[in-house]
């Protein structure tokens, strides 16, 4: 007997059904904690504008771009040497989001429910998606969903603490990227598409990371780490003469610095930004030569907190006297002295790995061992997992960008500093493997099975 396959219709309504109950699960979630939570964390209430809420937010990222708004807005005067920072310490999704919502007077006077509408959509996007990627059932599905809203630096990064940062969007610009580009290739080899198929997938692709990186900087820096694999490819396609994957991987790559060209532009021309550089900060490894004294004398508390300047302990002699130092300089520094940079920079990165989810630095504490030892546990099981599709040579180009990501995002913490809510882009691209290496795996078996 022949299934009957669900009617449009009845589809149509699951989706709306599936994607309703997250919308209304996370507004709720986001008006009942989130708020609250800020009021409490930060003193800001939903009724302070955004005036108000920028001068208590003050230095947080979270004032930092709602200067940026009030600039766009023309209440607070762009003074450079004074007030440009908004603009060179961050990529300007998150300001100039903010600036789109307070033209509207309700979101103005009451900037708290700014953070409400666009965590709202990026929580939405990262939980549904996710969830649909994991399982087409309704239970299993929502199940991912669930088990992510109880996840600490999700839970209070997203839908709590982080109601006005950028960590949402830019994660919900890269679960929809990676899933988007994973999904399409599936269907490009079990229907065999042409190829320009796959080209437009990898514009659209580079695109959504692009996106990421409007409202995360070191996405920009991920990208770059993954040039080597293109540079790999490229010495490979000279000894086999074929240059396919080294096409595919071009087009991602001109596609992303493409959609970024505007602001680089724009930040070089006003703000005199490297265009090769993503922010003004991008490059300056001062900092992890400075004594924690002088991060603070320049309002850098946080910095200092989240241990950044270990060239420091690892080089006392350099310690507050910071030169022109490069990120090659630092990783001389790191394998001069390897025994004792990661004796130094583990503990670091296991207790942030052990934080409850609203503290950023591992000198804040509490630190729960069981919460890491899950933690390091996961990167092993990812690890594992990645290691059988390698080996069985089933892997895509957005399965290889997302080993990338997952592990130079643990670098780049490793070498700037700790904090809890810079985990989130690792951990979700970690399920995002997890569950590429199950329909990989799944995908050759089946393949195999139909082989005479």
């Amino acid at each position: 007997m022949n299934k009957t396959k669900p009617s449009k219709s009845k589809n149509t309504q699951f989706q709306l059904v599936y994607w309703g109950l997250i919308l209304l699960l996370v507004v709720s979630i986001l008006l009942l904690i989130a708020v609250p939570m800020n009021s409490k964390r930060y003193m800001v209430s939903i009724n302070d504008s955004y005036a108000s809420a920028r001068s208590i937010f003050g230095g947080y990222d979270a004032g930092s771009y709602l200067e940026g708004a009030l600039q766009l807005l023309g209440i607070n005067e762009l003074v450079f040497g004074v007030s440009e920072y908004p603009w060179i310490l961050w990529p300007p999704g998150m300001s100039v989001t903010f600036y789109l919502l307070g033209t509207i007077d309700l979101f103005f006077k009451h900037a708290l429910l700014s953070g409400v509408l666009i965590q709202s959509i990026a929580a939405t996007a990262i939980l549904g998606t996710l969830g649909r990627f994991y399982s087409k059932k309704f239970l299993k599905s929502f199940s991912i969903v669930l088990a992510l809203m109880l996840f600490s630096p999700f839970r209070d990064w997203i839908l709590g603490v982080g109601l006005m940062y950028g960590e949402g969007p830019g994660v919900a610009f890269l679960v929809l990227a990676f899933t988007y580009m994973f999904t399409t290739e599936r269907k490009i080899k079990r229907d065999n598409k042409s190829t320009s198929t796959y080209l437009r997938a990898l514009v659209f692709f580079g695109f959504l990371i692009s996106g990421a990186a409007y409202f995360r900087s070191p996405i920009d820096s991920l990208v770059l780490m993954s040039l080597p694999l293109f540079f790999v490819y490229l010495a490979m396609s000279w000894r086999n003469k074929s240059q396919t994957k080294v096409l595919y991987f071009s087009i991602f790559y001109f596609s992303y610095f493409l959609f970024t060209l505007p602001w680089r532009f724009i930040a070089n021309y006003k703000f005199g930004i490297p265009v090769t550089s993503w922010t003004g900060i991008g490059k300056d490894t001062s900092w992890v030569y400075l004594s924690n004294e002088q991060l603070a004398a320049n309002g850098q508390n946080a910095w200092a907190d989240g241990n950044i300047n270990w060239g420091c302990i690892l080089d006392p002699q350099t310690c507050g006297k910071p030169g022109n130092g490069s990120l090659f300089d630092l990783l001389v520094l790191a394998v001069q002295n390897p025994v004792a940079f990661f004796k130094l920079r583990i503990p670091q990165y296991f207790e942030t790995m052990g934080l409850p989810g609203w503290e950023l630095y591992p000198s804040n504490g509490p630190v729960n061992v069981l919460q890491a030892i899950l933690y390091c546990s996961f990167i092993i099981f990812v690890t594992l997992k990645s290691l059988k599709v390698l080996k069985a040579e089933e892997y895509n180009l957005s399965f290889l960008l997302a080993l990338v990501f997952f592990y130079g995002n643990y670098v780049i913490i490793l070498f700037t500093h700790f904090e809890s809510r810079y985990l989130l882009i690792s951990t979700l691209l970690g399920l995002i493997i997890v569950i590429q290496s199950n329909y990989l795996i799944n995908d050759r078996l089946k393949s195999q099975h139909r082989k005479p």
